[in-house]
């Protein structure tokens, strides 16, 4: 008797695979988080370019910081609520709720943790002459707390969609965690090593619950590779024009090399973090 194409199976083998990606991308967040703060916050050139970047961004056309602004003040508690809730409803539909709920346990610890870590981890003054131009209200400690917010919130609706929209929904979700992450420096509310740290942060602890989802009730499904072909032209696109948005919006004076480097860091690391998520769940079906 032959099986049903449409059925998942091999599901230990599949599991021991999507452990392997999924762990991998928790890690190497994980690692990011650890070296970002490190680097760009306690070596005296880590702190200078970070200063510069944030610098250059107060030059910005009044305009574009408020349009910054506004994209930021589009996260409130009643709008981060109303999201889990639209994300727990899928996960209800899809008849999914263990991975929605476990999904939104790990996004509340991403986000009381990175409060907490913006609360206790000091930042030295190593670089003196740029540090003394930052205006530290404005510009918040380690990590970026909307980052991470709004990384945690399009990861997760990935991890709860159909492999059949899983691209499609990746694209919306890059281009909301890349808006926030990038609007937070040009806003002047964060440096950029806080934007970069936010998204990390999220994107290992979603990481680490795909992991042990994958290893409880991962099964083997038939990738759609025509829908994440198009799905990975959008996301080019759109990864195109934000660039060409950036360096754009960025006057003559300043800090502009440091600006539009911490500015594409941005952009391809959350890049990174989604297209790591789609690719450890690629073939993947967490429906039991």
């Amino acid at each position: 008797m032959t099986s049903n194409p449409s059925e998942p199976s091999g599901g230990g083998a599949t599991n021991k695979l999507v452990a392997t990606g999924l762990i991998g991308l928790a890690l190497a967040s994980g690692a990011v988080v650890i070296a970002t703060h490190v680097l760009r916050v306690f070596t005296p050139a880590g702190q200078r370019w970070d200063d510069a970047a944030y610098l250059e961004a107060r030059l910005t056309a009044p305009g574009v910081q408020q349009a910054c602004e506004w994209i930021l003040s589009t996260l409130t508690v009643p709008t981060i609520a109303l999201g889990l809730a639209a994300l727990l409803l899928v996960s209800v539909v899809r008849r999914q709720i263990l991975v929605g709920v476990a999904i939104v346990a790990a996004f509340a610890i991403a986000i009381v943790l990175a409060e907490i870590l913006a609360r206790v981890i000091a930042r030295p003054d190593l670089a003196p002459a740029l540090t003394a131009l930052v205006d530290d209200d404005s510009a918040n400690t380690f990590p970026s707390g909307h980052a991470a917010i709004a990384t945690g919130l399009g990861l997760g609706f990935i991890m709860v969609s159909s492999r059949r929209w899983r691209g499609w929904v990746a694209v919306g979700g890059l281009a909301f965690a890349t808006a926030i992450a990038c609007a937070t420096v040009i806003a002047g509310w964060h440096r950029p090593s806080d934007a970069v740290g936010g998204v990390a942060l999220s994107t290992g602890w979603l990481a680490l619950v795909g992991w042990l989802l994958a290893r409880q009730r991962g099964t083997r499904a038939h990738s759609i590779p025509g829908r994440s072909a198009a799905a990975a032209g959008v996301t080019i696109v759109i990864l195109a024009l934000a660039c060409v948005w950036v360096l754009a919006t960025i006057g003559p004076e300043g800090f502009l090399l440091a600006f539009a480097t911490a500015e594409a860091l941005i952009i391809l690391g959350t890049a990174a973090a989604f297209a790591g998520m789609v690719l450890s769940l690629r073939g993947i079906s967490l429906d039991r």
